[in-house]
Parts: structure tokens; sequence; C-alpha cells
């Protein structure tokens, strides 16, 4: 898999965009048990979900033949199951898909 570059900002410095593909975006998923209510395990949980939902979006963008993301920006959400006592919480990575070229 290539490298896609990726940048909350319109623009990417030393870049020129020159096509735009358009939105791509991907979603993470993560399922928590109040049972196991430890800090560092929910923060791993957390941040292995959007890892992946950037990674998914990356992915998209790439089977696009784009080289790089602009204005990416990441959603949550967090559901509450109190009679199961769980918690799902999913990331959605979004962005627009372009090809650049270095600016001259």
């Amino acid at each position: 898999m290539g490298r896609v570059l990726i940048s909350t900002q319109d623009e990417i410095a030393g870049l020129e965009i020159i096509h735009t593909l358009g939105f791509v975006a991907g979603i993470g998923v993560t399922i928590h048990s109040q049972y196991r209510a430890n800090e560092s395990f929910l923060e791993e949980k957390l941040e292995g979900a959007r890892d992946a939902a950037i990674e998914r979006m990356q992915e998209n963008a790439e089977a696009r033949d784009a080289d790089a993301v602009v204005a990416m920006r990441v959603e949550t959400a967090g559901i509450y199951n109190g009679s199961a006592g769980t918690q799902v919480f999913t990331f959605q990575a979004y962005g627009t898909a372009v090809i650049t070229e270095l600016r001259t």
C-alpha cells in the first residue's frame, strides 16, 4: 500500500491540488463493557477504533488513486445500553481525496 498524505487543512504546504477525486470515508467501531472499566484499556480500544477509521479512509482514497486527503475530520458517537452494560463507540474519518504535485 502506498502512503496517502492526510491534512486537516484544505491544502498541503508545498503541494498543489491538481485534481479533486471527491469524498472518502472510513469507519471504526469498538464495544466496551462497563464491567471492564479500566481507563487504559478503554483508551487503547478507542485509539484503535479511531486509527482503524483513518486507515480505512486512506485505503478508500488509495483505491481512487489519490495521493492525499485534505479537510480530514473525525466524528465520534457513543451508544450506551444500560441493561447490557455495554457502550458502542463509532468513529468516522472523512475528507476529500485529491491528486497533488509539487508546487513550483
